[in-house]
């Protein structure tokens, strides 16, 4: 399903660059920014090494004597009246900041740094470029920068070398400043896993990584939280086997009640108001009307060590009755578990400490822990007394109001969600939201080292011991029938050592585990990796789907989603580019399409009425957005998942939104599962993949696209005449979707609000850009 497009042509550079070199040599720029022109630029696919030393001369003569004296008579004077700003270096490719080194101490001539970075790249870039900072109480000033032409690293050799610094705030008559720097450039191609999918033994994760991976692993791939008993994929895995999605919420209410030691929730949101086992025709005994809340409750009473960690709102104020700018009601869980025997606190996303009082109020405020996970124990398959550990992941939050994709909402549903008929204008009546999520076995690690670093202290020591030795890992999944379904599984985050404990100070050992040390902190970037995005310079079919929600969660008009929409166009937009630039290199314009290899997808639903079905007591006022989404019974889903599958053998889960927000490591705190099947991979002689993650994407596309994902054509996803196929069925339901006669859509998946021409150029879909929701353009 992702295969490679061939990528830009990249230059490389004539002569091996080695000594000095001026930063404003052939950049046409005296302060250091590149004048780039478009034969400068450069695509950079692979792994840039960088490595900060120091810098020599940072300040004139006499401004460091000036300073050197101001600190020995502070010394002398017992004071220290002059507070100088820590010193560090910012690295950008093109556009694109990538790295960031910790802060020094400041020092008026020579500061050292001695930090390096692997970099994960993926920009066109005219020249990579190094800006020393240093940081005061309010912002940061800038004391110089210097340029490398990225055609000089694109070659792949080794360069180590002063760079001149020009500009910044402090002229620089008598010296020149430097800064001692090596790059080394390492293609995509040159890496012997890409563009090769699961490859084993040579294959072992993701590297480096603060969590490695675990073999011999069980994992179960949720795509709702509900299916009826109706919902039948036909879905034939290797050996003839059928393909059984499995059912979220009726799983997690049972690994609950099941549990015996221990259970664990990290959420964004923790909605104890919510009942899990709702289908009457599947209840599970003792379930029906029992509120998650209820169920934690009574397992603290039976005494089970229940832990609840929900993101702290601190827009949220209790006796202010103020349920938060993101409404997660924070302070209600904290209230619900109030003077029981579930230890629940409420975590804040804290700023590190070395940060100003500004940058600190603008983390804890503007930043959230977006994480989703339930860690528990459950009996151990033929042991009488055995038990193991088994995390789960959610893309939702713990749980909050996610609703199955079921031809019909039940009563009670749409009596909570239409309750109050006068909303606001914007409002939709019934407002679907589609989420994923696994279940896999493996330590609790990540809530554990959470929980020691900003629980209370008198909460601390409520952690169980989840060692091997108290909680053996199973020796085997195997089901008896000759299959071999277990997995491979690497777990990846994204989050900084404010919030987690265990990270190491030494930024060479933290460059090891693959965190990175920026500025006072260390963050992970494996995340970051594991979705480092493809090119390659083979010309093979491959074939991208990308599905997306067609506006972002909150009201339309607002300027924050009008944003969120723009930026998301851009992306779009540059995708599109880079697909049709690959075309032109490969001389298939005119015989090609970009929407041969890249699709946007967005879902939605629209219901006949039918006869019991719930009405609201008071009809919405004529003309409003509620009144038309009830006359044309249109109702978009929100795609809150954050998934991605890859060739059928390889599937990443997590909480993280593909944004700089989620990935950057020291913004919202993540969390996300990779995971394949070692007996079920893409064979090198053409043998296909048809393990779970097959089963999986096959029960999604059934569920999407009317049924259809049983035909032969959808079992080679990459293939131009899948696409074509995928594209036609998803036409159908836009033309039900869209017409005035209202008839149930048989499927979800519709056109993404946008039209690709045959060069690239994308437009709004309909014409005039208004995409059909809530019955009107």
């Amino acid at each position: 399903m992702a295969r490679p497009v061939s990528p830009i042509k990249q230059r490389s550079a004539e002569s091996e660059m080695t000594g000095s070199m001026d930063a404003a040599a052939g950049m046409g720029s005296k302060d250091g920014h590149a004048a780039a022109t478009d034969a400068d630029v450069v695509y950079l696919h692979g792994v840039l090494e960088a490595t900060v030393f120091e810098a020599d001369h940072l300040h004139n003569a006499i401004h460091g004597r000036i300073i050197k004296a101001t600190e020995k008579l502070e010394q002398s004077l017992g004071v220290h009246s002059v507070q100088h700003g820590s010193l560090y270096v910012d690295i950008d490719v093109g556009a694109a900041r990538v790295a960031r080194t910790r802060e020094v101490e400041f020092h008026p001539t020579s500061p050292a740094w001695n930090q390096s970075f692997r970099l994960h790249c993926a920009y066109p870039a005219a020249a990579i470029t190094f800006t020393v900072k240093s940081q005061h109480l309010v912002g940061a000033s800038v004391l110089g920068r210097a340029s490398v032409p990225t055609t000089s690293v694109a070659a792949g050799r080794p360069l180590e070398l002063w760079l001149d610094l020009r500009g910044g705030e402090h002229r620089h008559e008598t010296h020149t400043p430097r800064l001692r720097v090596r790059l080394r450039f390492l293609d995509v191609a040159r890496d012997p896993c890409w563009d090769a999918g699961v490859r084993l033994p040579g294959f072992a994760g993701i590297k480096p990584a603060f969590f490695p991976e675990r073999t011999n692993c069980n994992v179960t791939l949720y795509q709702n939280s509900h299916l009826s008993d109706g919902f039948d994929p036909s879905v034939r895995l290797a050996g003839g086997r059928p393909y059984r999605p499995a059912r979220l919420w009726e799983d997690l209410y049972v690994a609950i009640r099941d549990a015996r030691h221990f259970v664990y929730i990290a959420g964004w949101s923790v909605n104890t108001a919510i009942t899990l086992v709702r289908d009457a025709t599947r209840m599970v005994p003792g379930a029906e009307g029992v509120t998650l809340g209820e169920l934690l409750k009574r397992k603290a009473d039976e005494g089970v060590a229940v832990l609840v960690m929900p993101w702290q709102d601190k827009t949220s104020v209790a006796f202010l009755g103020n349920a938060g700018v993101m409404k997660t009601h924070d302070e209600e869980t904290r209230a619900f578990f109030h003077g029981t025997n579930v230890r629940c606190f409420l975590c804040p996303r804290d700023a590190e400490a070395g940060l100003t009082l500004v940058q600190s109020i603008e983390i804890s405020t503007e930043f959230t822990h977006h994480q989703k996970t339930v860690t528990l124990d459950v009996a151990t398959q033929g042991s009488a007394d055995g038990r193991h550990v088994v995390r789960r992941r959610e893309t939702h939050a713990v749980p909050a109001t996610r609703h199955d994709l079921l031809p019909r909402l039940h009563a009670e549903q749409l009596q909570a969600r239409l309750a109050a008929p006068r909303r606001a204008e914007g409002a939709v009546a019934r407002r679907a939201l589609q989420d994923r999520g696994t279940r896999g076995v493996g330590r609790a690690r990540h809530f554990e080292h959470r929980w020691k670093k900003q629980a209370p202290r008198r909460l601390r020591g409520c952690l169980l011991d989840l060692s091997t030795a108290t909680f053996p890992d199973p020796c085997s999944f195997n089901d008896g029938d000759g299959t071999d379904d277990s997995w491979n599984v690497q777990v990846f985050r994204s989050v900084d050592d404010a919030s987690v404990v265990g990270f190491p100070t030494d930024p060479a050992e933290a460059a090891a585990v693959g965190l990175t040390s920026g500025r006072t902190s260390r963050s992970t970037g494996a995340y970051r990796s594991a979705t480092s995005p493809p090119r390659s310079g083979r010309r093979e079919r491959f074939a991208v789907y990308v599905r997306d929600a067609d506006v972002a969660e909150g009201e339309p008009a607002s300027d924050s989603i009008q944003a969120i929409v723009r930026w998301n166009r851009l992306t779009v937009e540059m995708m599109y580019r880079v697909v049709m630039e690959a075309i032109d290199d490969a001389g298939l314009r005119g015989q090609a399409h970009p929407c041969d290899y890249l699709n946007f997808f967005c879902l939605g639903n629209r219901e006949a009425p039918c006869p019991g079905e719930y009405v609201p007591p008071v009809k919405p006022e004529e003309g409003t957005d509620y009144w038309r989404a009830q006359v044309s019974r249109r109702c978009p889903i929100f795609v809150h998942a954050k998934l991605m599958i890859v060739d059928d053998e390889y599937v990443i889960v997590g909480s993280a939104n593909l944004n700089e927000r989620s990935l950057a490591g020291n913004r919202d705190s993540e969390i996300a599962q990779g995971s394949y099947q070692p007996a079920h991979l893409n064979g090198p002689c053409g043998g296909r993949a048809r393990g779970l993650v097959h089963g999986f994407r096959m029960s999604l596309w059934h569920e999407h696209l009317m049924g259809k994902a049983s035909d032969g054509v959808s079992l080679e996803p990459e293939s131009v005449e899948c696409v074509h196929a995928v594209r036609c069925a998803v036409e159908a339901l836009w033309q039900a979707y869209t017409r005035d006669r209202v008839e149930d859509l048989r499927g979800h998946l519709l056109p993404f609000p946008i039209s690709v021409s045959e060069f690239g150029e994308v437009t709004d879909l309909p014409a005039d850009g208004c995409f059909r929701t809530r019955g009107r353009r």
